[in-house]
Order: structure tokens, then C-alpha cells, then sequence
């Protein structure tokens, strides 16, 4: 959806000068932009008038059947003549031939003119653009539109013309900048692609030349001479508020911070963790649901050793170092995911690249000591003698699968071993 510029302006304005109330800034918007005009109606043969002082943040002006700014404003304030059936009712004076008019009473430091390239055609009943040539000064003087003379004398030099390339039905904006007021001006445009490389490459030009020129400018903005140094001026540090100078600094930092993370990115891998918790609540086969699980996530080197990725894990997750053992989860040929065990002995200055066989990331199951457990380490585990069983219990009547925990058993027991310890996982009354 595009908007019109002039109105996201106007929207702009009025919510910088609420923002702006109960600062050490407020009043500054109006003090920059706002101006006064007296709309009056003046009795021809009697001695009674009506005068109304209204504020303005900008001027529209008539563009068609005009040919310059100078009569725009003449346009602006010329009077109208009310009389005939459209008389005006001067109270006690009855219906009277009168003027009714506009002039200036005091004008801002910077002027925003909204030129009005859009009108309504009746013969088509829609908007249409008013594309006739307008011309505007890099000086423009106001005097003689002030209802009096001010201290400082209404002249100008333009700032900023704002230019709209289209029609009524779409286009874009392009602006031209006098940045210091000084006459170099600058000019910002979005393109395509297409403009930023094909139309660079040389040679002829196949566009039909001799279309109707529909860009042209919008709204300019100027500033008054006797304002232009305060206005203009650069901002000093002292200028800016100390906590917007810290969110800088920090938006700095991060921006640093990730510029660094993207260098260095091909130094880093990641660790995904899996505990127990990802286990609880699974209904379906095998441990957990790759799709659904919520891993949590460790970036670490690829050269660092699987010592300190388990004092890191130790650290961030608070627990003794002793206290939790890595898996490395591996699948299966039976298409099935399930910790294979890792050499704590021998490993624990291998590369973590090393142990993940170059997965990146790589995904491992972290046991860790139960809360209620007397002691701060886990037991022993011998990968040539030991088997690591997970329990899962299913209720017929209820159809769910209840995760009940994990044990060591010696490969050489035998399964009646385990039901003692399976009635006591599912709560089931001791045989």
C-alpha cells in the first residue's frame, strides 16, 4: 500500500511533538515548523470585520494553470468577493458585500509547500496527476504574503524537493537534498537492478523518447536565511542524549560482534542437547521426535576438546562436572535414533569435530545425575560389560506411553533381573 507522502509527514510531525512533551525538547517541532495565517472577511461599505488566527504546518498550493510559486501564493491569498446572493451576515449590520481572504501572520523557519499535482477530474470522475511545467526558486522571498512585517526578513532557500514519478494509480519517490544550504545538492533514489547494471553498459539508447514527463516535484521544503546556521547545523556529541549514545554504542557492539561470529563462523559448530525432559511426554517410537524436539543448543569451537565442552555444559546447566556424561546419538540402520556411548577415558582430549565425525551440528543425549540422588556423580559405566535401557511404560486403556527413566545393566544379566526394578518404574505393587 503506498501513502502520500505529504500525509506520512503531517503523521510523522504530530507524533515526534506527543513523543516530545515532558522532554527537555518539547515545543521543538511546532518551534521549526509551525506558522500562523489570519483568515479574515472585511465589510466593503461598512466598518466590521471577522478575523481567525490559525496555526499551519504546511502550505498547498494550486499548480494548474499556474506558473511558478510567485503565483501560487497569489493564488494563495488572493480575496474572494462575497456578495450578491452569497452576501455576508454581518449581525447587526445585515447581509453585506465583504472580502474574504487569507494572509500570513508570521511564517516558521522551514516551510514545508505541498504542490497539488492531484486533482479530481470531473469528466473522467477520477483523480488525475497535473504534469504541466511549475517552476520553483532556489530563493524565494515572502514578504509581501505577511500581514506584517516580522524582525527578520521572510526569505528563503530551498532545502529539499521531494519529486513523485507516476501517475494517480502508483509510482515512487525520489528527493533532492541541499544538505548545508550551501547549493551542492544530493540526490536519493532507490533503482532495480536492471537500472543500477543494463542501463550502464553504453551505447544506444532504445527507449521512445518524447513521452509525457510525469516526474516532477511534490513537495519542497525551505528554510529562512535568518534561521538556516541554527537549523543546519551539526550535531555535536554533546547534542545527543547519553542513553541514545549508549544504544549506539551497543547497536555498534553487536553489529561488531556479528561481523566477528560471521568471520569466524567456520571455527564454530554446534552442540545440540538432548536430557531426559525430551524423552517425557514422546507417543511414538524411538526416544524422541526429530521434528518436534526443542534442543538446546551449545556453539563452541570445532577444535575444542570434549573436556571443555562438558565443564561448558557443567557450567551453563549447573551441575558437577561428575555429575553428567555425553552420548553421541547416532542412527541406526533400522532407521531409529539411540545414544551410542563415548570413551570418557581416552576421549576427553579429542576434538569435539573429531568425536562428531565432522556433524555439524552435532546431536548428543546428556545424562545427567537425578535431583534426589544422595550423591554428586553418576555411577560408573563400562562400555566392553555395561548396556545402557531406557523404560517406557503403555497403558492399553489410556493408550499412552509413559517414559520411566534410564539404567545400566551388566550385558550378561538376565531379563528376569530387571523386574524388580521395572515394577518399581511403573509402580507396580513388589512380587
Amino acid at each position: 500500500m503506498q501513502h502520500d507522502v505529504q500525509e506520512l509527514c503531517r503523521v510523522l510531525l504530530d507524533n515526534m511533538e506527543s513523543k516530545m512533551k515532558g522532554t527537555c525538547v518539547e515545543g521543538t517541532i511546532p518551534r521549526l515548523f509551525e506558522g500562523k495565517m489570519i483568515s479574515f472577511i472585511k465589510c466593503k461599505h461598512v466598518e466590521y470585520a471577522s478575523r481567525r488566527m490559525e496555526p499551519f504546518y504546511d502550505i498547498q498550493l494550486n499548480v494548474k494553470g499556474k506558473k511558478n510559486i510567485h503565483e501560487s501564493f497569489q493564488d494563495y491569498c488572493a480575496t474572494e468577493s462575497l456578495d450578491g446572493d452569497n452576501k455576508y451576515d454581518a449581525g447587526e449590520y445585515g447581509l453585506q458585500e465583504a472580502e474574504k481572504g487569507i494572509i500570513f501572520a508570521c511564517l516558521p523557519p522551514v516551510v514545508h509547500l505541498h504542490l497539488l499535482r492531484f486533482q479530481y477530474d470531473p469528466l473522467t470522475d477520477n483523480n488525475i496527476k497535473i504534469n504541466d511545467r511549475f517552476e520553483f526558486p532556489e530563493k524565494l522571498n515572502l514578504n509581501e504574503f505577511l500581514h506584517e512585517p516580522e524582525p527578520s526578513p521572510a526569505t528563503y532557500t530551498l532545502h529539499a524537493v521531494l519529486v513523485h514519478s507516476g501517475d494517480n494509480h502508483g509510482g515512487h519517490y525520489v528527493v533532492f537534498i541541499n544538505p548545508r544550504g550551501d547549493g551542492k545538492w544530493c540526490k536519493f533514489e532507490r533503482c532495480s537492478k536492471q537500472e543500477a547494471i543494463d542501463h550502464n553498459f553504453g551505447g544506444t539508447d532504445d527507449e521512445v523518447a518524447g513521452s509525457r514527463h510525469c516526474t516532477n516535484a511534490y513537495m519542497l521544503v525551505y528554510i529562512r536565511d535568518s534561521a538556516i546556521q541554527e537549523v543546519l547545523q551539526p550535531v555535536q556529541e554533546d547534542d545527543i542524549p547519553e542513553q541514545l549514545v549508549e544504544r549506539l554504542q551497543e547497536e555498534k557492539r553487536q553489529e561488531a560482534l556479528r561481523r566477528k561470529e560471521r568471520n569466524e563462523a567456520h571455527l564454530y559448530m554446534s552442540v545440540q542437547v538432548l536430557t531426559e525432559d525430551n524423552f517425557a511426554g514422546h507417543q511414538g517410537n524411538d526416544l524422541y521426535d526429530v521434528e518436534k524436539v526443542n534442543y538446546r543448543t551449545f556453539k563452541v569451537k570445532k577444535l575444542a576438546t570434549l573436556k571443555e565442552l562438558i565443564e561448558l555444559m557443567a557450567e551453563q546447566m549447573k551441575y558437577p562436572i561428575q555429575g553428567i556424561r555425553p552420548w553421541s546419538i547416532t542412527y541406526r540402520s533400522n532407521q531409529t535414533f539411540r545414544p551410542a556411548a563415548i570413551d570418557l577415558e581416552n576421549d576427553m582430549n579429542k576434538s569435539v569435530i573429531d568425536l562428531s565425525e565432522n556433524a555439524n551440528p552435532w546431536t548428543i543425549f546428556l545424562e545427567t545425575i537425578a535431583p534426589d540422588q544422595p550423591v554428586d556423580r553418576l555411577p560408573d559405566f563400562d562400555k566392553e560389560s555395561d548396556v545402557l535401557l531406557f523404560f517406557k511404560l503403555y497403558d492399553p486403556r489410556l493408550k499412552h506411553i509413559a517414559y520411566c527413566g534410564h539404567t545400566y545393566m551388566a550385558i550378561s544379566a538376565k531379563a528376569n533381573e530387571l523386574v524388580p526394578l521395572l515394577n518399581k518404574r511403573a509402580g507396580f505393587p513388589r512380587k
